[in-house]
Parts: C-alpha cells; sequence; structure tokens
C-alpha cells in the first residue's frame, strides 16, 4: 500500500482532463507468472520500462514522462496503442498534499470493463471514514460498486466496518457487511461481531463473533461463534490461537474446528519467519493436512519488497508457482529518496510509547510528519520546521500493537521509515 512501484497506466487516464496539479501520482504494477519489468532508461524526469518473459522476448516498451506538477503523460512508440504486461494487475495511486492516499485506479492486464476507480476519503481526525468503489458505467459517468465505512473509538481505533453494495444505475442496497470491535484498556482486541445479509439466495442475516482471551505467555485465544436461527443462541464453532514473540510480532495462528478440536486436527496453521529487520520473511499455511502454501519475500536496501514467490502444494506436490516481481520508482529520483532512507533513524524500535526521530535534510524548511499505519489510515500528523538536523520526540500511547510508518518531508524530499508498536 505506501510502495512507489514502477508501472502501466491507462492511455485516458494519462490524457484525462482533471490535470493533478494538487496531486502526487505514483504509479504502480504488479506483474507475475515469469513476467518482470526491466528499466531501459530513468532519469529524475521519466523512465522507459519493458516487460520481458523469462525466455527473453520483448513484450511492450513504453515510456512514462512525470512533469514538474507531479503529473505524467503516456508516451507510445510510433503507431501503437497501450500494451499491458499478461497476467498483470495495473494500478495508479494519487496522494495529496500532506500524502494521504486519496485514489486508486486498478485494472487487470490486458484492461478489461471490469477496471475500478475507488476514492478515498477521510474524517476530521484524519482517519479513513469512506471508500468509495466506481468502475466505468455503460452510460455516462461511473457506476458505483461498492462503498466501504468506517468509524473509530475514541482511541483511534477501528469500532465499525460496513459494505455497501450498489446494483447497477447506482442504486444502494442494505449493508450485505457489517462489523464491530471493542478493545481493552491495553488497546488489544477483545470481542468483534460480524453480520452477513445475502445478496441472494435464502433471505435472513447471517450473524457470527469472536471473543480474544490473552495469557502472560504471549498466546492469544479466539472463540468463533455463530448464530443459530433455531435455537436463537450462538453456537461455538472454531477456536483461534495465535502465538507472538516478546515483541509483539506474530510467529503462529492455528484455527481448529470445535467438533474435532480434540483430535488435535486444525483446519488451517501459518508460520511466520522474519528477517532480522524484523521485515516478513516466509508463512508455511497448512490447510486440512491436504494442501500448503508457501510465501517468501525478499526486499531492498530500503525495505521495499521486490519479490514475492509463492508456491501452492497439494498431498506435497507442488502444483502451481506464482512470482510476482516489484519495481520501486519516484518521479523526483529513485536513488536520491532510497538513499534518504538511511539518514533517518527511530528508536527505540520496537516501541511502546515514545518514538525518538532524527533525520537529515539537504537544507532547512518546513517539515511535514505523519504515522499511518499498515491499511494507510493516518494515526497523527504535525508540522514542524527544520534545520538541515532533524529531531522530535512523539508520544504513540493511543496506538494500539502493530506495524506503523513514520512518513516524513521537506521540501522536495520525502522519506518513510517502518516501526512497531508492542
Amino acid at each position: 500500500m505506501k510502495k512507489l512501484l514502477i508501472a502501466l497506466a491507462f492511455f485516458t487516464m494519462m490524457t484525462a482532463p482533471q490535470a493533478y496539479a494538487q496531486m502526487k501520482w505514483r504509479v504502480v504494477a504488479i506483474a507475475h507468472r515469469y513476467v518482470s519489468p526491466s528499466i531501459d532508461t530513468k532519469d529524475s524526469t521519466r523512465f522507459q520500462y519493458s516487460y520481458k518473459h523469462d525466455r527473453g522476448s520483448s513484450i511492450m516498451a513504453d515510456t512514462i514522462s512525470f512533469d514538474s506538477m507531479w503529473g505524467y503523460s503516456f508516451v507510445h512508440p510510433a503507431g501503437r496503442a497501450p500494451h499491458y504486461a499478461p497476467n498483470g494487475i495495473v494500478k495508479v495511486c494519487s496522494y495529496d498534499s500532506v500524502n494521504r492516499l486519496t485514489r486508486i485506479i486498478e485494472s487487470p492486464s490486458p484492461i478489461s470493463s471490469y477496471t475500478t476507480d475507488t476514492v478515498i476519503l477521510y474524517n476530521a481526525k484524519g482517519l479513513v471514514s469512506d471508500k468509495v468503489m466506481y468502475k466505468p458505467g455503460s452510460m455516462s459517468g461511473n457506476d458505483i460498486v461498492r462503498q466501504f465505512k468506517y468509524d473509530y473509538d475514541t482511541g483511534g481505533r477501528l469500532a465499525y466496518y460496513g459494505e455497501l453494495h450498489y446494483w447497477p444505475n447506482n442504486t444502494p442496497i442494505n449493508f450485505d457487511v457489517q462489523e464491530w470491535y471493542e478493545y481493552d484498556s491495553l488497546g488489544r482486541i477483545i470481542f468483534d461481531s460480524t453480520s452477513l445479509t445475502p445478496l441472494t439466495g435464502p433471505s435472513g442475516i447471517h450473524s457470527g463473533k469472536t471473543e480474544y482471551f490473552y495469557d502472560t505467555s504471549g498466546k492469544r485465544t479466539a472463540y468463533g461463534y455463530n448464530y443459530n436461527n433455531t435455537t436463537s443462541k450462538y453456537d461455538t464453532t472454531t477456536i483461534g490461537f495465535t502465538t507472538f514473540d516478546s515483541s509483539g510480532l506474530i510467529i503462529k495462528t492455528e484455527l481448529y474446528d470445535n467438533r474435532y478440536q480434540t483430535q488435535g486436527a486444525p483446519i488451517y496453521s501459518i508460520v511466520y519467519e522474519y528477517y532480522p529487520s524484523r521485515l516478513l520473511k516466509k508463512t508455511t499455511a497448512d490447510y486440512y493436512a491436504t494442501k500448503k502454501v508457501v510465501d517468501d519475500y525478499s526486499y531492498n536496501s530500503a525495505g521495499y519488497i521486490e519479490q514475492h514467490i509463492q508456491v501452492q502444494y497439494a498431498n506435497d506436490t507442488s502444483r502451481h508457482n506464482y512470482n510476482y516481481y516489484y519495481e520501486h520508482y519516484w518521479p523526483a529520483g529513485v536513488d536520491e529518496t532510497v538513499m534518504k532512507q538511511r539518514d533517518i533513524t527511530v528508536y527505540p524500535n520496537p516501541t511502546q510509547s515514545i518514538l525518538n526521530i532524527k533525520a537529515k535534510w539537504k537544507a532547512s524548511g518546513a517539515l511535514d510528519g505523519s504515522v499511518t499505519d499498515m491499511q494507510g489510515r493516518v494515526m497523527m500528523r504535525w508540522s514542524d520546521k527544520t534545520n538541515e538536523q532533524y529531531t522530535k520526540q512523539i508520544q504513540l500511547t493511543h496506538l494500539q500493537s502493530g506495524m506503523y510508518f513514520l512518513n516524513l518531508s521537506c521540501g522536495d524530499e520525502y522519506a518513510v521509515k517502518q516501526f512497531m508498536v508492542r
């Protein structure tokens, strides 16, 4: 979500009348199944890329040029229409003046009628309040596909989530998914409930809830319940266990069908492995003891993902392999931005209540800072005047445990640092 990745974008967006003078646009693509993007040339104003199969055959070569307002134009080779990487996902993201994600335009490849355009809205505290997803309509304008609504408690934690489905002609129907969350005094989740209203099939609301309990050894137990319409009571359906290490990283999750728990056969279990930098290295998921999915992740020196390899097994036999390749580029020059990551120091990391920040900039000026969670929600924001050397201490007692991003911008420099709250 926040990582600037190379890619393609549709031609109509590049020439759309809503000039993006106040927006920062970042281009994102994920190429997979043995299709890897390579950069032919790049500088601070443009880059040219091509996608090649492993066997080396070039399937596209285009250029994206960036203007001084962080907009861009799409330059096609003479006589060619836009091309797209097969089996790729094409995204273009826009950010506002305080670097909040405000729009995501996405299409499968090759481009199809199911391209979506998602607009993201924020409340007065800077938290995401709505996401509205559109797709191109058959008439003028766009049709709304879904709307996602969010509400928070006084501590800024998610308290309500709802999905509103729209039929054609922008006609809303009832919320088909609603979720509620409660937390303890330490900010740990202790209860959630869900109601599902089917769009088709038998009418009625199907409800479920989960209760969470914590012990002193770093393990969380979750009891799942489904509502029984016949008895008008909740029946226990699943029991889940989540194990954390001493710093708060998840190292294992297990889920049992309540009927078979005594037999020791989980519905699924996932084991997590990490690099010394605390970035996720590998997950191994076992489902019903017959299917296994292994995901491996690698990153560049700045901590941004470069490759994700997934192997799916059935009865210990490899069935499907997927390779996802990522390239990261900033319009203002990627090398300078990646280098800037090394000039940002945060400590302690992980932390429980405070975070100390040290940074170096090319020149003094106005600095904007923010903390965002892994979903892109802004947890806090501030502005300062800074010299070339910048130091600050921020309070994090209102944040629940998890991974977060520190975002700093000063003039034309921008940097991101990941940290953890226990």
